[in-house]
């Protein structure tokens, strides 16, 4: 849910605040690493839900917002969401033109559609180790938040783990 949210930072703040050390939170939200994404010519990508998703983060990007509020990332794993990509291509066909009995097709009601995304979305998880949806991880250490130290811009900020693999 935290697509949704304004201050993505300041609702990462209190969860830190709120949860005892070691404690746990899993976030998981659309990827702007998708490859579908990228197909969408970044303007029809299904991901992006205007207006209720207000931002869209890589993993980096949003490791270092956790890791500005005081967390440590324990995992980033990517997740099937196969509905991103017919929504994707729903989005293309119509303001391409298509018949709307074409563009009609692709929608989550239609089990084809939700099918072939699913096959898109297996298919890009092994060939680039991306999904269109992530799953982060952190904990809370016993250390408390770095407060006012410079946070790396999120180009440099790595998880340390995705699925069980080093990151790349």
């Amino acid at each position: 849910m935290i697509e949704h949210v304004f201050d993505p930072s300041a609702v990462v703040e209190k969860l830190h605040g709120a949860l005892r050390a070691g404690g746990r939170v899993c976030f998981e939200m659309p990827t702007s690493e998708a490859i579908d994404r990228k197909f969408g010519e970044k303007r029809y990508w299904g991901g992006y839900h205007f207006p209720r998703h207000l931002n869209i983060f890589s993993a980096a990007s949003f490791a270092a917002i956790c890791e500005r509020s005081g967390f440590r990332v324990v995992r980033v794993a990517y997740r099937l969401q196969p509905v991103h990509w017919a929504w994707t291509v729903h989005h293309w066909l119509k303001e391409k033109g298509a018949p709307p009995a074409l563009y009609r097709l692709f929608n989550i009601q239609n089990a084809f559609a939700i099918g072939w995304g699913t096959v898109m979305e297996s298919l890009a998880l092994l060939t680039t180790g991306r999904a269109s949806n992530m799953q982060i991880v952190v904990q809370k250490d016993d250390a408390e938040p770095r407060s006012g130290s410079p946070a790396g811009s999120p180009e440099e900020v790595q998880p340390p783990v995705r699925d069980g693999h080093e990151a790349q």
